[in-house]
C-alpha cells in the first residue's frame, strides 16, 4: 500500500517536474555518504552473509534516490539514514560470520593437525621398531649408520612440522585476541571518538586474518603487531573522550533533575548559568526590616533541603531591593 501511494506520489511529482522543469538539487550529507559506504570492496562480502537485510538497504537506497530526485531532501536523508543503519547492521552480521567461519577452520586445522602429529608418532614407533630389527640383520653389512641417519631426519622432519603447527596456532590465538580487544574498545564508543584509529586497526586485523590464511606467517606477525599498537592508540584517544562524554551527560540529568525539583519550591523564578542553578525569591522582608517574612520560610526550608539534597551543586539564592531611601541607611540595613 505503501508503494503504491509512493508511485501516485512519484507519478503526479513526474508530471510537476516536466511542467516546471526543475531539477534535484545537490544531493543530502546522509545520502552521499550512504553512497559511498555501498561503494567499499566489501559490499560483496556482505551481500553474500547478510543478503535479506542488504536487500532492505538496497531498497532504501532506491527510495533515497527517488526521493533526492523528486526534491524531497528530508525523506531522501530519512531513507539514506535507514538503509545506512541496515548496511552496518548487515556488515557486522558478515564480520561475526567470518569471525565464526575462521574459528571453525581454525578447530578444522587443529584437529588434522593432531592427527598429523599422531600419524608421525605412529610411524616413528614403527620406524623405530623396523631400525632396531635391522640394526642386527645389517650391522655386518655396515648399514647401520645410514638407517640411524634416516631415522634422525624424519625425526627432524616431524619436529619441524610440530613446531610449523605451534607458530600457526599461537598467530592465530594472537588474532583472536586482538579482535577482543578492538570490541572490547567499543564499549567507550571508540567507533566514534577515535574512528581513524579504530578503523585503521580493523583493516588491519582484516589482513591478518587474509595472510594467514595464505600461510604468510612472518606477514602476519608484523601486521598483527601494527594492529596490536593501533588498537592501543585507540583505546587511549577513545577513553578520555568517553569519560568526558559521559561526565556532560551525568551533568545534563543533574540539572535536569535540581531544576525540576526547584520548579517545585515555590521560587519566583529558577535558571541555569555557568555559576549554578539560580532560584529567585523576591519579597524576603518587608519594609526597613531584616526579618524574614513568616510566608517566605517555608520556601527557604524546601530550598535548604534542596541544597543538603545536592551538595556537590552549586546552587544560588538571588532576590531584590529597594535602594528607597539614604544610601548609609540602606547600607547598614543590608
Amino acid at each position: 500500500m505503501i508503494r503504491g501511494r509512493r508511485m501516485a506520489w512519484l507519478t503526479t511529482a513526474a508530471l510537476v517536474a516536466g511542467l516546471v522543469g526543475c531539477a534535484p538539487g545537490p544531493k543530502p550529507a546522509a545520502f552521499l555518504q550512504f553512497e559511498q559506504l555501498r561503494a567499499t570492496p566489501e559490499v560483496p562480502r556482505i551481500k553474500a552473509a547478510a543478503p535479506k537485510i542488504w536487500r532492505a538497504s538496497n531498497n532504501y537506497y532506491r527510495l533515497a534516490f527517488e526521493a533526492w530526485e523528486d526534491g524531497d531532501d528530508d525523506e531522501s536523508k530519512e531513507y539514506a539514514l535507514l538503509g545506512t543503519i541496515l548496511f552496518h547492521t548487515a556488515r557486522e552480521m558478515g564480520a561475526t560470520a567470518a569471525l565464526k567461519a575462521e574459528m571453525s577452520t581454525f578447530k578444522e586445522q587443529l584437529t588434522e593437525g593432531k592427527k598429523i602429529r599422531d600419524d608421525w608418532d605412529a610411524k616413528r614407533e614403527s620406524k623405530e621398531q623396523a631400525v632396531s630389527a635391522l640394526m642386527g640383520e645389517l650391522q655386518a653389512a655396515n648399514k647401520l649408520d645410514a638407517l640411524e641417519e634416516r631415522r634422525l631426519a624424519e625425526q627432524e622432519q616431524l619436529k619441524a612440522q610440530m613446531a610449523k603447527d605451534q607458530a600457526v596456532n599461537e598467530i592465530r590465538q594472537r588474532h583472536t585476541d586482538l579482535m577482543g580487544r578492538l570490541k572490547e574498545s567499543e564499549a567507550i564508543n571508540a567507533p566514534r571518538h577515535a574512528a581513524g584509529d579504530y578503523n585503521r586497526a580493523k583493516n588491519l586485523l582484516n589482513k591478518a586474518g587474509y595472510e594467514i590464511e595464505d600461510g604468510r606467517l612472518g606477514e602476519a606477525k608484523a601486521t598483527l603487531e601494527s594492529a596490536a599498537t593501533a588498537i592501543t592508540t585507540t583505546l587511549e584517544t577513545a577513553r578520555p573522550k568517553h569519560e568526558i562524554a559521559h561526565k556532560k551527560e551525568v551533568q545534563a540529568e543533574e540539572d535536569q533533575a535540581v531544576i525540576a525539583e526547584a520548579h517545585t519550591l515555590g521560587a519566583d523564578g529558577v535558571r541555569v548559568e555557568p555559576r549554578g542553578a539560580v532560584i529567585v525569591v523576591n519579597g524576603l522582608f518587608k519594609g526597613k526590616k531584616t526579618t524574614i517574612v513568616p510566608g517566605k520560610r517555608l520556601v527557604l526550608d524546601k530550598i535548604g533541603a534542596l541544597i543538603l539534597g545536592h551538595p556537590d551543586y552549586k546552587i544560588v539564592i538571588e532576590g531584590h531591593t529597594s535602594d528607597r531611601g539614604k544610601d548609609d541607611a540602606n547600607l547598614t540595613l543590608s
